[in-house]
């Protein structure tokens, strides 16, 4: 699983970098920066944070910054990172999820078979 070694390696940086605020768990580092810290390019980046917001690891929201010129501009995406646990629990839900649809064609498998019979 490529992604969980990248929320390490990234996750390490970021505490190395220092942009982690460790109240919130929320940082607003650009991709360049991320991208730089764990040397990979800006739309490898961009994969991986969309692949961690998919799994429920992170949520990201868009900033915006107001230039010295009074002109506003998109920001860096502020990341909040989610407690581990939801994560561990989104898991074994959508394990749960799968075996209770395996059971249900199983017993419509079965209910198929009877009626054919």
């Amino acid at each position: 699983m490529r992604s969980i070694s990248w929320v390490c390696l990234t996750a390490r940086s970021l505490s190395t970098l220092r942009i982690e605020d460790r109240r919130t768990y929320q940082c607003h580092p650009s991709y360049a920066t991320i991208g730089k810290a764990v040397g990979m390019s800006n739309n490898t980046v961009r994969k991986y944070v969309q692949e961690l917001e998919e799994r429920g690891l992170i949520v990201t929201e868009h900033t915006s910054i107001i230039t010295r010129d009074g002109r506003k501009q998109n920001g860096s995406l502020l990341y909040t990172i989610l407690p581990i646990q939801f994560s561990i629990d989104q898991f074994y839900q959508r394990q749960m999820d799968a075996v209770d649809r395996a059971t249900e064609r199983q017993r419509v498998a079965r209910r198929m078979e009877q009626t054919s019979v």
